[in-house]
Order: structure tokens, then sequence, then C-alpha cells
């Protein structure tokens, strides 16, 4: 019943914990990278959104400016802003929809 202890070499357990912790460090990088990249993916569509609904906007607004001289222009701006009307014109008011 003689039993021997083991030696334990300690700079073999320490190469060995050094390793595990190095590994698992590693790990827990590749896992926080890997959120990283999900969290910057959504951030990218929703950027990509927003890019395209300003491309329309600008878009409208160009079209908008290139036609601001023309009559038809004019006169919309001049009916639905200012409220003029032309002198030959009958204008029926809703009395309802105020």
């Amino acid at each position: 019943m003689n039993k021997k202890k083991k030696k334990v070499d300690l700079s073999v357990f320490l190469r060995r914990s050094l390793l595990c912790v190095l590994v698992l460090y590693m790990c827990y990088l590749f896992l926080a990278q890997q959120f990283d990249f999900a969290r910057l993916g959504k951030e990218h569509d929703v950027l990509d959104s927003k890019i395209s609904e300003a491309q329309k906007a600008n878009e409208a607004l160009t079209k908008e400016k290139e036609n601001a001289g023309s009559p038809e222009s004019i006169e919309r701006v001049a009916r639905d802003k200012l409220g003029y009307m032309k002198p030959e014109e009958k204008v029926f008011i809703d009395s309802k929809k105020q």
C-alpha cells in the first residue's frame, strides 16, 4: 500500500495553465468580434436605407429646382401656398373641410 506521489513539475503546470488561459481569451475575443460584426451589419443596413431615402429626396428636390422657373410651377405655388386664383375662375370652398 505504498503509493508514490507524483511530483508535479511546476513549469509544466504553468505552461499548460497559460496555454488554457490564452485559448479561453482567444475564444472570448472571437465571440466578441462576432457580436460586433452583427451589430455593425445592422447599422450598415440602417445607414444604407437612410442613404437611399436621402438620394430619392435629393432627386425630387433637383427636379423641383429645375422646374422652379416654369409657368406651371409658378402657378402651382401661387395657388397652393399663396391662395391666388385666376380672375375668371370660380372657387368653391368646402364648408365641411374647415
